[in-house]
């Protein structure tokens, strides 16, 4: 299910201070940059850069928002697709297949996603694709 939204991206951190959400996405570089790792919930920002993408996958002990920031990229959810921008937003249910590409052949596709529960090692890192 995909549902649009008009959002102000501005996240609590867990020492009280704050930080523009859609300023960080928009900056990164990294193909898979986790920002953030908490109680539960973790938020990880990613660049597909021309040519790039995030592999079919699922995952079965959670919920995954992903949230448009930059250009233009599309989101397969079992088997329906959909058009990630700037301020959509998709779901992505627990063990639903999901894809995430870039969708212009020209810029990176830059986007963010909240992980419930987290899915990522804390600080983890990659530059580019795996």
């Amino acid at each position: 299910m995909a549902r649009a939204l008009a959002y102000a991206a501005l996240a609590k951190t867990s020492d009280g201070g704050t930080f523009d959400l859609n300023q960080e996405t928009k900056d990164n570089e990294h193909y898979r940059h986790v920002l953030y790792t908490g109680n539960g919930i973790q938020i990880v920002l990613y660049a597909l850069a021309v040519g790039e993408d995030i592999p079919e996958e699922d995952h079965e002990d959670g919920t995954q928002l992903l949230f448009g920031a930059k250009g233009l990229g599309t989101v397969r959810v079992a088997g329906r697709t959909y058009a990630l921008r700037k301020p959509h937003m998709v779901i992505v249910e627990p063990g639903q297949r999901h894809h995430v590409s870039n969708a212009r052949q020209d810029k990176t596709f830059k986007f963010y996603s909240i992980y419930a529960p987290p899915q990522w090692a804390e600080g983890h890192m990659d530059e580019r694709q795996p």
